[in-house]
């Protein structure tokens, strides 16, 4: 969803849902400035590269590390469930 090549791995449909995602990731971030990391193991594992990213998309060597230093802050974390 980070990836500017994301679009390529989904359906037209899917295509339309992925746009609209990054249009709303570019929204947080101008707009409302929200910092958006992405995981450079997740990354890897994943096979994309750096330079592939959105714009907006800042790189992180640890998200798990990330959020446990912002829960140490006093931040919460709540996962999103379907």
């Amino acid at each position: 969803i980070v990836s500017n090549d994301a679009l390529f791995f989904y359906t037209e449909k899917e295509s339309e849902v992925i746009k609209n995602i990054h249009k709303q990731l570019k929204k947080l971030s101008l707009s409302y400035n929200v910092e958006i990391r992405a995981c450079e193991i997740a990354l890897k594992h994943f096979n994309i590269d750096k330079s592939d990213l959105l714009q907006e998309i800042k790189t992180t060597k640890n998200s798990f590390m990330d959020v446990i230093q912002l829960q140490n802050k006093g931040y919460a974390f709540f996962p999103l469930i379907d």
